[in-house]
C-alpha cells in the first residue's frame, strides 16, 4: 500500500497549481476557439467549469506512459499528487476506504510511480474479467508535481489503442496518454531521418524493426515499423506492428496508408507541431 501524507494546505496548493499550469477561462476561450465553436455547432457546448484540468492546460508535451513513469522515478525529494477537484469531474483519492476530493497528497517518487503503474495495469486486466481492483487508491486522471512546481506530469484516463481494450487490454494500457512540463527530452528526429531509418536494408534472413513515436498537441502515438525482404527477393515488404496482416511494397505506400485512425504518416508529418522520435533500430531473425 502506498504511504501518503494528506497536505493541510491543499487549497493553497491547488490555487497555485491552477495559476501556474491551467488556462484561465479567458485564455481557454482564446486558445481553443475552434474546439469551442465546433462543439457548439454539434449541439455540445463546452463548459469551462466542467472540463477536466488537463483539457484546460496549454499544449504540454505529450509523452508515453513509460516515459512519464521514468521521469517520476527520477524526481528528487517528495512529490505532490492531485486529483480533479470534485466528484463531478472524476475520481478522487481513496484513503482508508473513503473517497477524498480536492485533496493533495505527498509521497516519494518511486513509491508513487510503482503504485500508478500497478493500479493502471491491474485495473485493465481485471476489467476484462468483469472484476475491479479492491485496493485502488489513485484517480485515473492524476497530476504529479514537485513542491516548487517546476516539473509537472499528467497521467490521464485516455489511451491511444482504445479499440484494443477488450482483446488486448495490456497493449491498450501501455498506450496511456500522458503529458509533461519541465523535463528534458531527447532530440527529436525529422521526418526525413525517420524515412532514412526505414530505408535501411535488413540483413539476410532478418526483420528490420524500428520503434518510433510521434507527439502532437493532445496526442501521442508509439508504433513499430517492420521491414523484410519479399518472398521473391526482388523488393521489400513493410508493415505496422498494430496491423501486421497488411503488408506494403514500398515506403511510399507505407507512409500513405491511413494507419492512424484515418491519418497517415504523411498527414502527421505535415503538422508543424509534430515531434518524431526514433527509439530503436534492431534486426531480429525471421520467424
Amino acid at each position: 500500500m502506498l504511504n501518503v501524507t494528506l497536505l493541510e494546505n491543499h487549497e493553497e496548493i491547488r490555487k497555485n497549481f491552477n495559476a501556474k499550469f491551467v488556462y484561465t477561462e479567458a485564455e481557454f476561450e482564446l486558445h481553443h476557439r475552434d474546439w469551442i465553436e465546433r462543439n457548439a455547432a454539434q449541439g455540445h457546448p463546452l463548459s469551462y467549469d466542467r472540463l477536466l484540468l488537463w483539457d484546460k492546460m496549454p499544449p504540454y508535451q505529450a509523452i508515453s506512459f513509460d516515459r512519464a513513469l521514468a521521469f517520476l522515478k527520477g524526481m528528487n525529494g517528495n512529490v505532490y499528487a492531485m486529483s480533479e477537484p470534485t466528484r463531478e469531474h472524476g475520481q478522487g483519492f481513496t484513503i482508508e476506504g473513503e473517497c477524498r476530493f480536492g485533496e493533495v497528497i505527498q509521497a516519494t517518487p518511486m513509491d508513487l510511480a510503482e503504485r500508478i503503474e500497478y493500479e493502471w495495469y491491474e485495473e485493465r486486466r481485471l476489467g476484462v474479467l468483469d472484476q475491479y481492483l479492491e485496493d485502488a487508491m489513485l484517480p485515473v486522471d492524476l497530476y504529479v508535481f514537485d513542491p516548487s512546481m517546476e516539473h509537472l506530469l499528467v497521467f490521464t484516463h485516455e489511451n491511444d489503442f482504445w479499440d484494443l481494450e477488450s482483446e488486448q487490454p495490456m497493449v491498450a494500457a501501455k498506450s496511456r496518454y500522458c503529458m509533461c512540463e519541465g523535463f528534458p527530452l531527447p532530440p527529436a528526429a525529422s521526418y526525413e531521418e525517420l524515412k532514412a531509418a526505414i530505408a535501411k536494408s535488413p540483413k539476410p534472413n532478418t526483420v528490420l524493426t524500428l520503434e518510433l513515436s510521434y507527439a502532437l498537441k493532445g496526442y501521442f502515438r508509439a508504433f513499430t515499423v517492420c521491414k523484410q525482404l519479399a518472398s521473391d527477393r526482388k523488393g521489400y515488404e513493410y508493415w505496422f506492428d498494430h496491423a501486421p496482416e497488411i503488408r506494403y511494397t514500398s515506403i511510399e505506400a507505407l507512409e500513405q496508408a491511413k494507419a492512424f485512425y484515418e491519418d497517415s504518416l504523411l498527414t502527421v508529418a505535415a503538422d508543424p507541431t509534430v515531434r518524431f522520435e526514433i527509439h530503436s533500430v534492431t534486426y531480429t531473425p525471421k520467424a
